[in-house]
């Protein structure tokens, strides 16, 4: 082997081993420059069902995805198919949340409150505003950070006339950089939403209230005698 083809040989081998270094750094074992060129996208991270609560309760389903809930006033891409079923109606914009935490409610008859106690924690509340209608919906709480969402629902929610549920939030999921990003926008949406009168207990009539009362009377009058034979 003469010394021009020695010197390549050597040259390509140093062009491998160089490689092989690179090629480690980029599985995490660089510096942070290389790992967020490794992570080129979004992704779900250890975002699950518990990240969003409503009453102690985690919710039903997830769906992570790119898209932007707020976008168009409301999109619902990211999860509209995950949570799909049959004969169900459309979703609608219940109430959306800004970067800012300033809230809007796009219902009359749901109030919403939310709270940050981080950029990336909080919790949230829903009211049904009706004194005299208890209601039953489907209900997402979609939440957006970075260049991501994450979407929760909570299947066949019942909230009763005039009533409040607490819940918490959290993110979990990652940025392109793998880290968790902070809140940058929030909307509730509805879908299937069914309202019922409460059912009420039935009220005794007038002349059937002295009956009542002579009968507690009577039994009253029994014990009381069954305790004195015993004394």
């Amino acid at each position: 082997m003469n010394t021009s083809t020695m010197t390549k040989v050597l040259l390509c081998a140093a062009l491998a081993m160089g490689a092989g270094a690179q090629a480690k750094n980029n599985n995490g074992k660089g510096n942070s420059g290389n790992t967020a060129q490794q992570n080129s996208g979004p992704s779900i991270g250890a975002a699950s069902a518990d990240d969003v609560t409503l009453e102690n309760a985690d919710a039903g389903m997830i769906a992570f995805s790119t898209v932007n809930p707020m976008q168009y006033g409301g999109n619902t891409a990211g999860f509209s198919s995950e949570f799909g079923k049959a004969d169900t109606s459309a979703w609608g914009v219940l109430g959306t949340v800004e970067k800012s935490g300033t809230l809007a409610d796009a219902s009359t008859l749901f109030d919403f409150s939310f709270d940050k106690t981080s950029a990336t924690s909080g919790t949230w509340t829903i009211t049904n505003t009706s004194s005299t209608l208890n209601a039953t919906l489907d209900l997402t709480v979609a939440i957006h950070a970075a260049n991501a969402s994450t979407a929760f629902l909570f299947d066949n929610q019942d909230v009763a006339a005039g009533q409040t549920l607490s819940g918490t939030w959290s993110i979990e999921w990652l940025n392109n950089g793998g880290q968790v990003p902070g809140f940058s926008n929030l909307v509730f949406f509805g879908r299937d939403i069914s309202t019922s009168t409460p059912t009420l207990l039935p009220v005794p009539e007038p002349h059937a209230l002295p009956m009542t009362l002579a009968g507690f009377a009577v039994l009253g009058a029994v014990a009381w005698r069954r305790r004195g034979k015993r004394a």
